[in-house]
């Protein structure tokens, strides 16, 4: 019996939600009918701005396009509905066209209907400009669209258009049109490896961003590269940072680390948007200028980044005749392993106007190509360890992205001819080291990726590549956050 008196419970109180959801429907389509007699009644007079008038009309066809009914009164209204905003339209317009504006993701796919009167002889551009927002050049041969409804084209691509789904062979302001149309907008790529630095930093992003930048760790290849992407707040935020480094003291770590530690805390604070001489109280930039040292491994090359990451405005020019005197003299890029040679030439780049250094980045540059450049295009590094009596060059992604970076703080194309061997470039040869889930391998040899090593530094790489390529800047240094 319980079980009885259960289920007709449910029944009943089904039938009551049903009764509310089609009061609430009814509700609705009363409003639209409200809605468009006013809109019938008041057309003449807004005939006189026809886009006011068609957004009016496209805002109601949207709202009775999403409604859904079983009820067959309420379907009939629905209908009636439809009919009398189409046979509005045929009174004030000649005719429709849609403008899509492709994202390649559904979620943010663009679409706009455009009405329009055939008296007003408007060009298809012309038609579009008035309609949605879009950025163009004008040249002699006509209207180039370089941006519409948020889609912008990176070097290597275009926009290009399509009508009815056949692409267009002319331009904008010589397509014609007719009722029906549908204009499809698309980015599509001419350059195949600008097109694959493309898809290789998106799908790192969509595989691996999380991994390297949380709220419990942060990686500061990654984070440098998400900041210049302009997404870094969508995977740390400037409290859970601050978090991780309160209470910092690089008086407790040993010199040899000391000097890339502070270098990550600084940088790590700068990117997410925080203050690093105020990290909860605690100034990291003293901490640097009075306790790091002077020495190899980078230890130099990562003070002086650290010193320029942030406008701080301390006085710490006896550091930096210190930094400029070793990394010109004992520690230049010459003198350490390619790794530490390309991250010096990225702490170079914040001292090019004096002479010494400058003559000590031309030095590299030749050096990086002439001695340790295969001709694949890739970067080759000394390997002590397999066989320290007999040590040999090992081509591998890591030094191959840390010399890019190094490169394009300086504002050198890594495709440029001087970095262009028999078989590639460095970008080209970075490509090859990406497996299809986004990581990098060490050696492109190797079975599996190095997580650790080379794909986060292959990231930021490819990153700061991408940026120097769109960018108006000389340079582009992945640890400058002024």
């Amino acid at each position: 019996m319980k079980k009885i008196m259960s289920l007709i419970s449910i029944f009943l109180l089904s039938l009551v939600l049903v009764a509310c959801q089609n009061d609430e429907l009814t509700s609705q389509i009363e409003d639209l009918e409200s809605k468009l007699t006013s809109l019938e009644t008041e057309s003449k007079e807004k005939s006189d701005d026809l886009t006011v008038l068609q957004s009016e009309i496209t805002s109601l066809k949207e709202i009775i396009a999403g409604l859904d009914t079983t009820d067959t009164n309420q379907q009939t209204t629905i209908d009636d509905l439809k009919s009398r905003l189409e046979a509005l339209e045929e009174i004030y317009f000649d005719g429709i066209i849609t403008v899509m504006i492709d994202h390649e993701n559904d979620e943010f796919d663009f679409y706009k209907s455009i009405a329009y009167k055939s008296a007003d002889e408007l060009t298809l551009f012309e038609l579009i400009k008035d309609n949605v927002t879009l950025s163009y050049e004008e040249s002699t041969f006509g209207n180039f669209i370089t941006g519409i409804g948020g889609l912008s084209p990176k070097t290597g691509a275009y926009i290009a258009l399509y009508k009815n789904g056949e692409m267009a062979l002319k331009g904008v302001d010589e397509i014609s049109y007719d009722n029906g149309d549908l204009f499809k907008f698309k980015v599509e790529w001419f350059d195949q490896t600008e097109q694959a630095v493309d898809t290789a930093i998106n799908t790192f992003v969509d595989n691996y961003a999380s991994d390297y930048v949380n709220s419990e760790s942060v990686d500061y290849h990654v984070a440098s590269a998400l900041y210049q992407l302009g997404i870094l707040n969508d995977y740390v935020t400037l409290d859970e940072v601050t978090e991780l480094y309160k209470g910092f003291d690089a008086a407790n770590i040993n010199e040899s680390l000391r000097g890339k530690e502070l270098f990550k805390a600084i940088t790590i604070v700068t990117a997410v948007g925080g203050n690093p001489t105020d990290v909860d109280g605690n100034d990291l930039v003293e901490q640097l200028i009075n306790e790091a040292p002077i020495g190899i491994y980078g230890t130099t090359a990562l003070g002086s980044l650290a010193l320029n990451a942030y406008d701080h405005g301390k006085d710490a020019s006896t550091y930096e005749a210190a930094i400029i005197t070793d990394l010109t003299t004992t520690n230049k890029p010459i003198n350490s392993d390619v790794d530490t040679a390309g991250l010096t030439l990225i702490a170079l780049s914040d001292y090019t106007d004096n002479d010494t250094v400058g003559a000590v980045i031309d030095e590299t540059i030749t050096y990086l190509s002439t001695d340790k450049q295969a001709s694949t295009g890739g970067i080759t590094s000394t390997d002590f360890w397999t066989d320290p009596d007999n040590p040999t060059e090992v081509e591998n992604g890591a030094s191959t992205a840390q010399v890019i970076l190094g490169l394009l703080a300086n504002g050198i194309d890594p495709t440029s001819e001087i970095f262009t061997k028999t078989d590639g470039n460095l970008i080209t040869r970075l490509l090859d080291y990406q497996l299809e889930d986004g990581s990098f391998k060490y050696k492109t040899t190797d079975a599996d990726s190095d997580t650790f090593f080379t794909t986060p530094q292959a990231f930021a790489a490819l990153v700061m590549y991408q940026e120097f390529k769109n960018s108006d800047e000389a340079t582009y240094n992945l640890y400058d956050f002024n």
